[in-house]
């Protein structure tokens, strides 16, 4: 796991994982956004730009924490 830290019994563990990926097209050589959640691809400059998935209506992060409990 990434990023992990030890914690104490009522602490949590917190994880970071990527939910997008950026990349050039091959055909086109345009810049593209896949997202990691229902991998749909984007070509759409604005939604590169803000890191967006019009499918799952989600801005992604840098890195999306994910929280689960230490025990």
């Amino acid at each position: 796991m990434e990023n992990q830290e030890r914690l104490g019994e009522d602490q949590q563990l917190t994880t970071h994982t990527k939910t997008y990926a950026l990349s050039e097209s091959e055909k086109t050589g345009q810049e593209q956004i896949m997202c990691l959640n229902c991998g749909r691809v984007s070509h759409n400059p604005n939604d590169v730009a803000n890191k967006y998935c019009g499918h799952c209506h989600i801005f992604h992060e840098d890195t999306a924490p994910t929280t689960a409990p230490t025990k």
